[in-house]
């Protein structure tokens, strides 16, 4: 990683100093306008699924949810109705 060391070249001095994490913006007026800080969205699971049925056909489903059984019981309700699905296996595609 490298740094640049900037000098401001418009004379003014550098009063971003007491906004909160630099989250400020310059308005036309020339005064700071402090941005609000939005809260983490929620934590989600997304998995793309492989499904069995008793009768050895296979189904694959995408799924989401807080926790890895809810993005598997979104994705087996995306298989058909007429056979009892069974998780096989399964990866994530976003989520830890």
């Amino acid at each position: 990683m490298s740094v640049m060391v900037t000098t401001r070249i418009d004379g003014l001095p550098d009063d971003t100093a007491g906004c909160a994490a630099g989250l400020a913006l310059r308005a036309p007026s020339g005064k700071f306008l402090r941005l609000q800080v939005s809260q983490a969205a929620p934590e989600q699971r997304i998995l793309v699924v492989d499904f069995r049925s008793p009768d050895g056909r296979y189904w694959n489903a995408i799924g989401g949810g807080a926790t890895v059984a809810a993005a598997l019981a979104y994705a087996r309700e995306s298989c058909p109705a007429d056979a009892t699905w069974e998780p096989v296996t399964w990866n994530d595609l976003y989520g830890d």
